[in-house]
Formats: C-alpha cells, structure tokens, sequence
C-alpha cells in the first residue's frame, strides 16, 4: 500500500508545502520525516514520456551512472532479484478500461490546486482488477511531458482498488478553443480557499470525452506528485491531447496562485510502454 494513499485526491495543508520558495518542491523531503521520498525514491513522478516509446512497445530508462564501482554492484544487484524488486504497479497487466457516469460537482479550493470529489459509482479496470475513482483535481502547466513537450493543463483522475493500491489516469491539454465539458467545472470553482468540498450543483459533470482510449495510453509505476511523494501509483497518460481556452488556464491558475506543477523526474530503470485498445 503506498503511504498516504488515503489521501490520494487530496495533500498535507497548502500552508507546509508549496511550489517555489522555501516550501518548493526541491525542499519537500527535508520537510517532514514522512515525506523523505519526495528526495529519496527512484520511482517519482511526474516524467517526460520518451520519443522512443511507440504503440505495442516499452521503452526502459536508463539509470545515471556515478561512482563505477558502486553503480555497477548496485545494477548487479537489482538484476539478480529484478523479478522480486518489481513493484505491485509494475506488475499490473491487462487492458485498461474506463467506466464513468457524470459526476456531481462536489469542489473544493485546496490553495494549489481544485478538487472534484467523485460521490458516484466511477470506476477503470485493469485486466481484471478494479479501481474505483476517488475524484480528479488539475495541476498548470503541465506536470508529464511528452518527449520533452509541456502542456498547459494537467487533470489527473484518482482511483484506489480494494488493496488500496493507486492508478492514476491523466489527461493533457494545450491551448485552443474553449473546452466545453468542463465548463460547468469552471463556472463552479470556489474562489475561496475550503477545508472541505462542497455541493455546489450545476450540470454533473461528463468525464467522457476525456477517457477515449482510441490514440492509446503511456502506462508506468510512479509516485503521487505532491507530498508524501509515495511510490506504488500505476499511471496511464492518455496520448490524445485536448484543448482548452487561455483565459480558462488563466482563471484556474489566479486561484492556485501561479503554476502548479512539480518538475520531470528521472526516469532510472523504469519501463514505459504504449498500449492501444
């Protein structure tokens, strides 16, 4: 189970931890003792997606190579027990597929980011294992990149299995038209900071036109983003790319306060593969 992961759609107090300053990214692990993975793992989120990865295929990171003697027992090493140092992420096999129904607007203001909690029967499969969705919150610019291209929103869509292990499902978004399926999101988004989310009513929102898989999905184990940085997370990076207006990233990032967005994480000896329907 990765630690916190209870707390997967939601973070520590905007008030600890931040993205610049002091509070930034850079400091997290020094922070708090139970946040020591935010400097320590070598399995963090977000990454760039390399240009090498094509459908069907996998592409393995390459880990940085300092001090000869010591890099290359620690390879040795993770070669002779690879099969038993797999992470239960990584072990995950099987199709994904997405079964959503709109959501009621149940939002909150966290300071850095809005959250939509989801109150409904939301769920991915994984092959044959079940993910039930705890909600979806946004991240600006773009926390994954895609052979080193940023975007200019990120939505990431939570969800826990019975075992309380996590995947996260992400969607990017470039600069363009008006999305118009979230605008009832847009139109409901608190401006006040809240402890708690809130039933805000409006049009449920249709996470549809979102979760097409047609262009295919980057699968990888990663970590949460934001503070505890816990490791075991599932990710699935949809290769279809959705637009959105400017002044709607504007409006979202005047109410976090500037970017959101936690920077490209090595990649190491990871595997990342391309899968299509």
């Amino acid at each position: 189970m990765p630690s916190g992961s209870a707390a997967a759609n939601d973070s520590p107090p905007a008030g600890k931890w931040n993205y610049g300053g002091k509070l930034g990214p850079v400091f997290w692990g020094d922070i708090d003792p139970a946040w020591t993975l935010c400097k320590t793992g070598t399995s963090q989120s977000p990454i760039d997606i390399p240009s090498s990865v094509e459908a069907g295929t996998k592409t393995k990171g390459k880990a940085k190579r300092k001090g000869k003697a010591k890099a290359k027992a620690k390879r040795k090493a993770k070669d002779k027990d690879k099969d038993k140092t797999k992470t239960k992420a990584e072990a995950v096999m099987g199709k994904l597929a997405i079964d959503y129904l709109p959501i009621p607007l149940r939002i909150r203001n966290t300071g850095l980011t809005v959250q939509i909690e989801n109150i409904g029967n939301n769920y991915i499969s994984i092959g044959k294992k079940r993910y039930e969705l705890l909600g979806f919150h946004f991240h600006s610019p773009s926390e994954h990149t895609i052979a080193g291209k940023r975007y200019d929103l990120e939505m990431h869509l939570v969800h826990k299995a019975a075992d309380e292990m996590l995947a996260v499902v992400t969607v990017l978004f470039e600069k363009g038209k008006a999305n118009d399926a979230l605008k009832g999101v847009w139109k409901k988004m608190p401006k006040k900071v809240a402890d708690e989310a809130m039933d805000v009513g409006g049009k449920p929102v249709d996470l549809a036109p979102f979760t097409v898989l047609t262009q295919g999905y980057y699968q990888y184990s990663g970590s949460l983003t934001t503070p505890p940085c816990s490791e075991g997370v599932t990710y699935f990076v949809l290769a279809q790319i959705h637009e959105i207006a400017e002044k709607q990233v504007k409006q979202f990032r005047d109410l976090t306060n500037g970017r959101t967005n936690r920077l490209i994480q090595p990649l190491g000896e990871r595997n990342v593969m391309m899968l299509k329907p």
